[in-house]
This record gives C-alpha cells, structure tokens and sequence, in this order.
C-alpha cells in the first residue's frame, strides 16, 4: 500500500531517494536492512555457566527406567535453554533417551508420541555418573516443558538408578525444573509387563544430572517489561538523556541509541532490586536515585569520561575566542522507528512527568518547614518568659514540698498497709 509506506531520509551526502524506482528502499531487499535498524533478538552463543542440574541421591531404588517432564520457568530475559546431555549411573548397557513435547502424562506406553535422542551401549557405573549426550539437542523456550525418558535394556533390576519422591519439584534454579514422575520396571522401552507386577511406578524422582544451556534475550522495546528494575531504569535514563540537548547522547540518532540498549546484556547494570530473580516495585526516591547512579554508569560506559566532565555542546559553537569548530548538530530522528519505539517513548515521557511531580512540590515542602521553623522560634521565646516567671514560683514549690514531707512523717504508719497519699505516688513538682 503506497499510504503505508514510511520514508526514511536520504544518506548524508546521497543524492538518493528514500525509495527506488522498483519500490523498494534505498538500501535493497527488506533482508538487506542495515544493521543499525535490526535489533537483535537474543544472544549468539548459549551461555554454560552453572548450568547443571544435580538432582538429590538417596541410593533408594534401581531398575530399568525413568519418565519425567523438565521445563523452562524464568522471571529473567530468557529466550531459551538448550538439553544437551543427560547423565545417570547404574549398570546401564543398551541406553536409549527419549522425549515427547508438553508432558509425559498418558503418553508413557505410546512409543509414537515420543522420538529419541540418544541410543548407545554404555559401561556400567554403579557410582560415577556417565553423561548421555544427545544427537539432537531438546530446547525448551521459557514458559515450555516437554517429557524424558531413560531407559537401561539391561536384564534384571539394577539397570538405572531413580529414588523416591520427596518433594513436588525435584530440581529447580532460575531457569530450569525438573519434576517427579514414573519408574520403568520393564526391560523393554514402553514395555507394558514389568518383572514384578506393574510396569510403572508412581511418585519417583529422576537421579542424574541435566546440562543445559541458556540464551538470554537481548533488549528491544517489545521485551523491555521482562529485564530487571536496574536494566529499566538505565534504559529509561538512556532515552530521556537523548532528549535534552546539554546531552552527548543528544547527537545519537533513535535508532542508535536503541542499538546500544540492544547489545548490553541483561545483567550489564547488575540485577538491581532483585530477589531470586523476581523484580520489587521501588518506591519514587529509590527509582529517582536509581536513575541517577545509572546514568552516570551509561555515561561513563559510552564516552569512557564521567558524567561530571560533560560540557554543552553549544559551547563549541563560533564565537569570540572559539576554536571555528561548529559544534555537531543532531541528526533528526527518522520515521523509521516502529511503533513499539513510539509507544515506549510516550510511556517514558509520561513517567517522566510524574516523577517531577514531587520536585514541583518542593516549593510548598520549604514553606511549610518555614511556618514549622517560625512556631519553633515562638515557642522558644514561651519557654524563656515561663522560665522568667518560674524563679517567684520555686518559694512556693518548697513550701507545699516541707508539708507533705510532714504529712508523710505522721502518716506513715497509716499508709503502710493502706492506700498511698498523693506526696508517696507522684514526686513533688519541681
């Protein structure tokens, strides 16, 4: 549609339209969109770091198999994890590792709900864990779980370890779960006769290890609610900075800007009021010093100079003295910004309004601390007259004080055991 069509600028110092003859933008096809204008959607390479999940280890049962589901549950900016490996011990031999989406639940004798991702014979250890490390790798995008299961060919019972179940999670850190879930006790993969009984047995928990790895997301206005209350308040301060003219990041283009926010990773400005992973709510002067501190730390992180030592960029205009250098003049921001872009901006704009809102009232704050100080004074100059007029009251005080002294004398056997007078329960005024 001609309407929809947004134009962007020419180049700098190109003679070009926004648009070609064949329609199509200045720079070509839309797969050949400059990078400053792609945003990135998360990280290139998985993160292994800590990665490992070791379930508990009672030494409780051994048999042929074990099905249970994992998933993917994070509060932090996570795109997905990547199963790479499974690791069990016991006599092990002919080993085959499965999986099915979602959750095992009534799928556990469906061989074609499943497909497998590891089949080798592996040396029995009875002690040492031995990783199976799968053909395929099993991601799980956060939010998403799917089925496992182990399964050891090996006649008798002591092919796969597994234990009892002892809680409702087996295993569970800031990205990865693992959940109880059933006992094999058939040789066979999804065999339906067990050597004792019933084939599958409830309430058991997978003993073993997951590796795993984790790609997080990178920002983009579209995910900004799901990075930390730190992250936020930096981009919040990044965007606002680009606004004010006395800024360097008032030389950046939007899109630029949005590209530098774009490859700083979640926990570049550390974690902030976080706890376990879930974001606090800050109160209005914690996110104001929040966004202080931060943009002193994006200050620093882009012009390697603190904050401190920025000047106006007007300053560098010609003038009487001036070294004839203009100073750069912003770029006008392009149309190209998307609508997320626009509706974050509006946003911040509207916060940035309220959170004025408190400085605006500080003009009523000192008038009252005024009024608060003038009654103070006032008191003080009450306290000096009464103090004044307190020296002809002490004669007075000494005399009603020697009387009840001489009451007391003559009472005192009376009020032993009786009630007190007044001179005995509360001391003489002073």
């Amino acid at each position: 549609m001609e309407g929809s069509r947004v134009r962007l600028r020419s180049t700098a110092g190109s003679s070009r339209g926004a648009w070609r003859d064949d329609g199509l933008p200045w720079w070509g096809k839309p797969t050949e969109t400059p990078a400053v204008f792609a945003l990135e959607r998360s990280a290139k390479d998985l993160v292994h770091e800590s990665c490992t999940a070791d379930t508990r280890d009672h030494e409780d049962h051994t048999f042929c198999g074990m099905m249970f589901d994992v998933r993917c549950q994070s509060k932090l900016p996570l795109d997905y994890l990547e199963i790479s490996s499974v690791w069990v011990r016991g006599a092990l031999g002919p080993m085959t590792v499965w999986t099915t989406d979602d959750t095992f639940m009534r799928k556990h004798e469906d061989r074609s709900a499943w497909r497998c991702l590891f089949s080798q014979t592996v040396p029995a250890s009875p002690l040492e864990l031995v990783e199976l490390r799968l053909d395929s790798p099993l991601r799980l995008e956060n939010g998403q779980s799917a089925g496992l299961y182990v399964h050891s060919a090996t006649p008798g019972d002591e092919g796969l370890v597994y234990d009892d179940r002892h809680g409702d999670v087996t295993h569970e850190d800031a990205a990865f779960q693992v959940l109880p879930g059933l006992a094999h006790l058939s040789n066979r993969p999804f065999g339906r006769h067990g050597m004792w009984g019933r084939p599958w047995r409830p309430q058991r928990e997978f003993v073993g290890r997951i590796s795993y790895g984790v790609r997080w997301l990178m920002w983009k206005p579209s995910v900004h609610a799901q990075f930390p209350a730190q992250f936020r308040a930096v981009v919040r301060t990044l965007i606002m900075a680009s606004r004010r003219r006395e800024s360097p990041i008032y030389l950046l283009q939007d899109e630029v800007v949005l590209f530098i926010l774009n490859k700083c990773m979640w926990s570049d400005f550390g974690l902030g009021d976080t706890e376990a992973g879930h974001p606090r709510k800050l109160s209005a002067a914690a996110a104001a010093g929040h966004l202080l501190q931060s943009a002193g730390e994006v200050f620093a992180r882009l012009t390697g100079r603190a904050s401190g030592s920025s000047a106006d960029p007007s300053a560098n205009n010609n003038g009487a003295g001036g070294s004839g250098r203009l100073a750069p003049r912003r770029i006008a921001p392009s149309t190209h910004a998307h609508s997320e872009l626009r509706a974050l901006l509006a946003l911040l704009t509207a916060r940035a309004g309220e959170a004025s809102q408190p400085s605006a009232l500080g003009g009523e704050d000192e008038e009252e601390d005024e009024e608060d100080e003038e009654e103070e004074d006032d008191g003080e100059g009450e306290e000096e007259e009464e103090e004044e007029g307190g020296d002809g009251e002490e004669d007075g005080d000494d005399g009603e004080t020697e009387g009840c002294e001489e009451e007391c004398e003559g009472e005192g056997e009376a009020h032993a055991d009786g009630p007190m007078p007044a001179c005995a329960r509360a001391p003489p005024p002073c």
